[in-house]
């Protein structure tokens, strides 16, 4: 029996392989085997009589890659020597820098650098933009398609070029790949309420032990008033991982998650098979709607266990299970086989793939309600609803766009580049302030103000169409006015700024972990699940509400 791999919505888990699909209806075989002739005749002539050679497996490809995206986004096919993100959850493990990137003006450009890592250790920091690794240009490429590039063989040295704002010429940087484990824990830290913090990134096969680690390291530090489990932005991973964290909380024997499909076979259940080391300690579990699959199984287990309160907004809901099925040549296909369910019964899948090339969220009249282990009353949406909506957006609106658009990052690059060290007197004081002013007045109008870039293009808009002198100018004055007041609103919030920029600089010269340690203080959704979890509020979420409560 061949041993393949299952996602639960990119959720990955290893089982033993179903066995082959039985056709029992005449007319659903002869659809099959009429399909795969036409198919079989299309890419024959395609070969034998287009325009231009064609590569055959270019062409399969192609068609292979169609197929699979006219049923769901994620079922996909994956090509031999490309199933870099299967082995990485499953094993914990990879070979590469230790650098996050992203797009950012049209380039590629460090986010994040691990402590201790590859390219730590070369010199390469945050805000970096890549241009070359060896001879490869990777500018321009998708941070996605980076991997071919930073990974490699243990020892292996990749040349790597950047530009660093505030230099002149091209930095050069020789990175010796080395053995990287996955992150999965980003940042812990007890709080001065003595609530502890812990923000999970991804789910490995590590994740449980290392959130076992990091509570065992918070309660060395004093005593725990309650956990904040941070699953905000996790999109997933591994099936066993999520499972293994539920292990911490719930009891022996707790459902986790199930699964349904067409077939029997792929029905299933998970439940904690040993006891917990956290059976007690309040908790409450932060989601988003960038928190998907195993992050989503996480909180639905904790929700309908009554273990703990779900705090933030509505999750991505992603409810589906794929199964990774061999392929000749080395070659994999991921299918969508299932769906997954939470213990009490809800499927949280956001969109219908019923229908083939048909996408179109769950309707409201086909919402279904179900009961906690407790009796609480929760929801089958499009995923998981929290105990209680909280925005995380952190700060007033004309410092969260700034955020937003990258301004205070783009300034933390200019200002840091021309900087081989952080002076040990480093403080954002006024002249750094007024530096800070002038460069927000370089940047473009919309990255400033949403109001400052309407009318920016309200303007463009009317010159181009030839409205009259007045109307343009008119649209001048206001722009000049709206100038001023969105300098003055930003202004009014220079302390928070000071701090914000204090947070950026020095992690050009440190990492993730002091950004998400400076912010929590500002972060709505963790003070808010803080003061629940210090307060009687927290023991009401979890009991169930009579007929005549409100």
């Amino acid at each position: 029996m061949k041993r393949t791999t299952v996602y639960a919505g990119g959720i990955l888990a290893f089982v033993m392989s179903i066995g082959a699909l039985s056709v029992t209806d005449d007319s659903v075989y002869m659809g099959i085997q009429r399909s795969m002739e036409t198919f079989t005749d299309v890419f024959r002539k395609i070969s034998l009589n287009y325009v231009d050679d064609v590569d055959p497996e270019t062409v399969v490809k192609a068609g292979i890659t169609s197929m699979l995206e006219a049923l769901d986004p994620y079922s996909e096919y994956i090509p031999a020597g490309e199933d870099d993100d299967v082995e990485m959850l499953a094993t914990g493990k990879y070979t590469g820098f230790g650098i996050t990137v992203e797009r950012l003006d049209g380039t590629l450009v460090i986010s994040n650098v691990r402590t201790g890592l590859p390219a730590h250790r070369a010199g390469l920091r945050i805000g970096d933009r890549l241009l070359r690794i060896d001879s490869a240009r990777v500018d321009t490429i998708s941070p996605g398609n980076l991997r071919p590039y930073t990974r490699g063989d243990v020892g292996s040295v990749a040349t790597v070029y950047v530009m660093r704002d505030g230099r002149a010429d091209t930095l050069r940087f020789s990175v010796q790949r080395s053995q990287v484990n996955v992150e999965n824990v980003a940042h812990a830290e007890r709080l001065s309420d003595g609530t502890g913090y812990v923000k999970l990134v991804r789910f490995s096969r590590q994740t449980g032990n290392d959130v076992r680690a990091a509570i065992a390291d918070l309660r060395k530090q004093g005593p725990l008033a309650g956990l904040v489990l941070d699953l905000r932005d996790n999109p997933g991973g591994l099936l066993d991982a999520s499972v293994d964290l539920c292990s911490v909380f719930l009891p022996k024997g707790a459902l986790i998650v199930s699964t349904r499909g067409r077939e029997q076979r792929d029905a299933r259940a998970y439940r904690v098979m040993s006891d917990p080391a956290e059976p007690t300690l309040p908790l409450a579990i932060l989601i988003n709607n960038g928190s998907a699959s195993a992050s989503e199984i996480v909180a639905g287990a904790v929700q309908d266990h009554d273990r703990g309160v779900v705090l933030g907004r509505r999750s991505f809901g992603k409810g589906l299970v794929q199964t990774v099925l061999e392929l000749p040549f080395e070659a994999s296909m991921k299918l969508t086989t299932a769906r997954y369910y939470t213990p009490s019964g809800r499927c949280i899948q956001r969109i219908d793939h019923s229908s083939a090339l048909r996408r179109k969220p769950a309707m409201a009249d086909s919402v279904r309600t179900f009961s906690t282990f407790a009796g609480r009353v929760v929801r089958e949406l499009d995923g998981i609803e929290p105990d209680s909506t909280v925005s995380d957006t952190a700060f007033p609106a004309p410092v969260q766009h700034l955020v937003d658009q990258s301004v205070l990052f783009r300034f933390a690059n200019r200002h840091t580049g021309p900087l081989d060290a952080l002076p040990t007197t480093f403080s954002v004081d006024s002249r750094l302030m007024d530096e800070f002013f002038r460069f927000m007045q370089t940047q473009p109008a919309e990255r400033r103000s949403p109001v400052l870039g309407d009318l920016a293009a309200s303007k463009a808009s009317a010159t181009k169409a030839g409205l009259s002198a007045a109307t343009v100018k008119g649209l001048e004055t206001a722009e000049r006015a709206a100038e001023r007041d969105v300098e003055r609103s930003i202004r009014q919030h220079e302390p928070l700024l000071r701090d914000l920029l204090d947070r950026e600089i020095r992690a050009r010269f440190s990492d993730e972990r002091l950004r998400i340690s400076r912010s929590l203080p500002f972060d709505p959704v963790v003070n808010a699940a803080g003061q629940v979890l210090r307060s009687t509020r927290y023991t009401t979420f979890l009991t169930p509400k009579t007929r005549n409560e409100h």
